[in-house]
């Protein structure tokens, strides 16, 4: 069992390039709370309206032109298999933080599969 003590490790790195050909200073962290850990992305880049954020785990809603619109309706996918949720939200005053929270522990599905 894990200990109820809070683990947190950051990174700052930078990831892509943007359509200016930028490339973005990115935060990425996790964090073990308990029997849960949280894995995070942020970044500085621009944000998103709300009404877009409701519907950025939709399936085929894309912010891209050509986008297919299933990325991230697959990742909440498999993270809620795995009991998870996966999240994102405006990162003040500019950017996105995208994340999830994953059981620490064992699940029925790996307990099923051992």
């Amino acid at each position: 069992m894990r200990p109820r003590t809070a683990s947190l490790d950051h990174k700052r790195f930078r990831l892509g390039r943007t359509g200016l050909g930028l490339a973005l200073p990115v935060l990425a962290g996790a964090i073990f709370l308990a029997d849960t850990i949280t894995v995070s992305v942020r970044d500085t880049g621009i944000s998103l309206a709300p009404a877009a954020i409701e519907r950025i785990f939709d399936a085929f809603h894309s912010t891209k032109p050509g986008g297919m619109g299933m990325g991230l309706a697959i990742s909440r996918s498999i993270v809620e298999a795995h009991g998870g949720t996966i999240y994102a939200a405006a990162n003040p005053p500019r950017g996105m933080v995208f994340g999830f929270t994953l059981p620490a522990g064992e699940t029925g599905s790996e307990r099923n599969h051992a």
